[in-house]
């Protein structure tokens, strides 16, 4: 949940910095005395990191793999990158930026994003959060009439590290690759997607160009895993499930069951044979030649497969057949 009590972005990140350091296994006595900062707000700045999934919780506070060792390594001045990578994953932040770039008012996008995601006790507090801590990671702008997310990549000082610049130029693409996973599937129904499947979604369109392969591969993992989640939510027998091998014979297990149609089902047989051949397997059988693949074919696959993810959820969700 989003606190209701008021903390600043830089000391979300310094109390993150602070975890790093006295953890990996962190009290919060030894995270109120290495940031010097006070009880209340080494407490609210800790819901709000474990909420961005920038640090974890079992007993004690650890930072996430993430951004273990990316903490370590930037500099204060550069914190604002790893805030920003956070907020492009936070869904919620996502949710909001979509309906923001749809053109509905910020109060309303605030609102639509609270019924989805349930992460705010007052509307406000979204507003408040994504406005503040956007504008610290450089992905909202509030200059003009209204809130405008920006996922632009920024230039970063020389002197900063190799990692941290890598990690922003990766921004630009991974933002807009889930922004538009979030617009083409929908906000209600990516987060009913596990998060493996959508960072294998995010795979296929990231590595589409200089990894076709490896591209076709994970939009086939990313269908297989999606069309399982959908079988065990209708209660698909876990047994039928198991047998199935790819994500065509898992089409063909959910068509049996009249879960998806007969169109959706040859569309994903259609997908997985390409993966068969294009990704996953070998040399072709019939030829002994192995085929070759081409970026264009893997954004291809990349798209159809959101498409498919998309077709099958609004049959699922509100019974509607959209191919």
């Amino acid at each position: 949940m989003i606190p209701a009590y008021r903390v600043k972005p830089e000391d979300v990140m310094e109390v993150v910095y602070a975890v790093s350091q006295v953890g990996p296994d962190a009290s919060q006595s030894d995270i109120i005395a290495f940031s010097g900062f006070g009880d209340r707000k080494v407490r609210e700045c800790l819901n709000l990191a474990e909420e961005l999934e920038l640090v974890r919780k079992d007993e004690k506070y650890s930072v996430t793999h993430s951004y273990r060792k990316k903490i370590d390594e930037v500099g204060i001045d550069d914190r604002d990158v790893l805030l920003n990578r956070a907020l492009i994953q936070y869904r919620p932040f996502r949710t909001f930026g979509t309906y923001l770039r749809k053109g509905y008012p910020v109060e309303n996008a605030a609102r639509k994003t609270n019924v989805v995601h349930e992460i705010a006790s007052d509307d406000a507090y979204i507003i408040d959060y994504f406005k503040r801590f956007g504008e610290y990671a450089g992905i909202v702008d509030s200059s003009g009439d209204s809130l405008e997310i920006s996922v632009e990549s920024r230039e970063i000082p020389v002197d900063s590290v190799d990692s941290v610049e890598a990690l922003r130029n990766a921004l630009e693409s991974e933002a807009e690759i889930r922004f538009y996973l979030e617009e083409t599937i929908g906000a209600e129904v990516i987060t009913k997607i596990d998060e493996d499947t959508e960072d294998e979604l995010v795979k296929a369109f990231a590595d589409h160009a200089e990894e076709p392969r490896d591209s076709i591969t994970a939009s086939g993992r990313a269908l297989e895993d999606f069309l399982r989640e959908i079988g065990n939510r209708n209660g698909v027998s876990s047994d039928d499930l198991e047998n199935a091998a790819g994500a065509g014979q898992v089409a063909d297990v959910l068509k049996g069951e009249a879960i998806i149609r007969e169109v959706q089902k040859k569309r994903a047989q259609a997908l997985s044979a390409i993966r068969n051949k294009g990704g996953a397997h070998g040399d072709d059988r019939q030829t002994g030649e192995r085929w070759r693949v081409e970026a264009e074919l893997a954004l291809s696959v990349a798209m159809e497969t959101t498409m498919l993810i998309a077709s099958i959820s609004q049959l699922e969700n509100e019974g509607n057949q959209v191919l």
